[in-house]
């Protein structure tokens, strides 16, 4: 999502308008926690997180494709409300998916896993705005398709 501001710049959108939207994202940010939080009341960590995830993969994709700014700030405003029930349930399901005595250990690579991400998102997309034709549509074409593979990847965990 830290591409916003440029795939905004990039549509031609006041250079006012990419502050503007985070300012909303941050205002959306508690409503949508409340929101969603009381929607998926009782749910499991691993329903939220696999529904959460793949809506925000469509939302990316969304942005990737959107060539207007307002469909750009719609997407992006919807991914904030989504995103803002997700970050305790990481914790939580790897908590109760690690054996007690190897929960450090589990804690420690869920952890180090943003270490190996950051660095590798300004190349993917990179590569994907050669694809798209523009970096900020790569980089939500790429955070599309990261979303969406997540639930398939952790389905492929061992019995």
């Amino acid at each position: 999502m830290m591409y916003l501001p440029l795939a905004l710049l990039e549509r031609d959108a006041p250079e006012w308008l990419p502050g503007l939207a985070l300012a909303g994202a941050a205002v959306l940010a508690p409503l949508g926690l409340w929101a969603f939080g009381r929607l998926l009341a009782g749910r499991s960590h691993q329903v939220t997180l696999g529904a959460g995830t793949l809506l925000l993969g469509v939302l990316a994709l969304v942005m990737a494709v959107a060539t207007t700014p307002s469909l750009t700030i719609a997407a992006y405003l919807a991914c904030t409300m989504v995103n803002g029930v997700m970050p305790g349930r990481w914790q939580s399901a790897v908590a109760d998916a690690a054996p007690e005595a190897d929960r450090p250990r589990w804690f420690a690579f869920q952890g180090s896993s943003w270490g190996v991400a950051q660095p590798a998102v300004p190349p993917l997309a990179a590569v994907a705005g050669a694809v798209t034709g523009a970096m900020g549509a790569g980089a939500f074409l790429a955070a599309g398709a990261a979303f969406l593979l997540v639930p398939f990847i952790l389905r492929r965990t061992p019995a």
